[in-house]
């Protein structure tokens, strides 16, 4: 039972340090530049944020697109790599190997954003899920993998950021980046 309380703790501290981290970013002024057509923008509801989305923007054409929001950091493995969190997720019992980008998410768009200072990357998330699939074993011969196990409807899941640096994604991306 202190196991579990240990960890609920340490997830809760997690998700503080991250949303004290995002509230000293710009974002608005980030999803402007970004976002060329921005009317509005807010956070997704917790139903949107379960399958991926951290946000929805509004463009003045009536498009809304949802947009996952990561935080680019440095790789934890090798400190001075700049490298980008992807999130893959598969099932402990059924064996498979998780995938980058999931078939559920309802993610329209990728949005990193620089801790420490406003720069910003977009993707199309369809995109980087083909990239994904294509460059499976690229990516596992460059990257670092942090597991997590986490039980999700009754069944036990494993969630892994695998770090990706960033020189990969510009280079088989087409991507979309601020000039600051």
């Amino acid at each position: 039972m202190t196991l579990n309380t240990k960890t609920v703790v340490n997830y809760d501290k997690n998700r503080q340090e991250a949303a004290r981290r995002l509230q000293r970013l710009p974002i608005g002024k980030v999803l402007r530049e970004a976002f060329p057509g921005l009317e509005k923008w807010g956070w997704s509801t917790p139903w949107w944020d379960i399958r991926g989305s951290d946000l929805w923007v509004k463009l003045k054409d009536g498009r809304i697109i949802k947009v996952d929001l990561k935080l680019v950091s440095r790789d934890p493995f090798r400190k001075k790599i700049p490298s980008l969190a992807l999130e893959t997720w598969h099932d402990i019992r059924n064996g498979k190997p998780g995938w980058p980008f999931r078939k559920t998410s309802v993610t329209d768009k990728v949005l990193w954003i620089c801790e420490n200072s406003e720069r910003w990357l977009l993707a199309d998330f369809d995109q980087l899920r083909e990239f994904a699939y294509n460059k499976n074993r690229l990516i596992r011969s460059v990257s670092r993998r942090v597991r997590n196990a986490s039980k999700r409807g009754g069944r036990v899941t494993i969630s892994e950021f695998v770090w990706v640096p960033v020189w990969l994604l510009r280079q088989h991306l087409e991507i979309d980046e601020s000039a600051a």
